[in-house]
């Protein structure tokens, strides 16, 4: 790792040991990833607490403080995926999924009560896949023509 101590103060330098740093915390990252977060085109336009923290440049590499690289490599991490969001509603049908399965399936003395089977929005196509009305509608004006 290339790093050096400074009054006591150690500090990483260049993207290659910050990356070996985090990796070694069990943030597996690459200096790829670190280089671009880091570029200053990207760092201004990012929040302060959200941006790679160079505390300066060592010739041309940058220089992190191992603390605060961790530190913000932990401000970093989210409890779900930002394009599938957590939502009530997901934890509600996951949990209701749950109970089901661990629901012990219905004996002969106690009949399985069964839901009334909800009325089809749509009708369906010749396959057998529904369709909305304004397909239907395209298909229609398709067919006249």
């Amino acid at each position: 790792m290339n790093s050096s101590n400074c009054a006591g103060e150690k500090v990483l330098t260049g993207y290659p040991s910050m990356a070996e740093f985090l990796t070694s915390h069990g943030f597996e990252t690459s200096k790829s990833t670190l280089s671009k977060i880091g570029a200053p085109s990207v760092r201004e336009q990012l929040p302060p607490d959200e941006r790679l923290p160079i505390v300066g440049y060592w010739g041309v590499l940058p220089t992190a403080i191992p603390e605060e690289l961790l530190a913000w490599a932990w401000r970093r991490l989210r409890q779900t995926h930002p394009k599938m969001p957590d939502t009530a509603l997901d934890r509600a049908s996951n949990m209701q999924q749950a109970d089901a399965a661990a629901a012990p399936p219905p004996t002969a003395a106690e009949p399985a009560q069964h839901a009334a089977a909800p009325k089809e929005a749509f009708p369906k196509s010749p396959c057998g896949l529904p369709t909305s009305a304004a397909t239907s509608q395209v298909e229609a004006t398709n067919t006249s023509n």
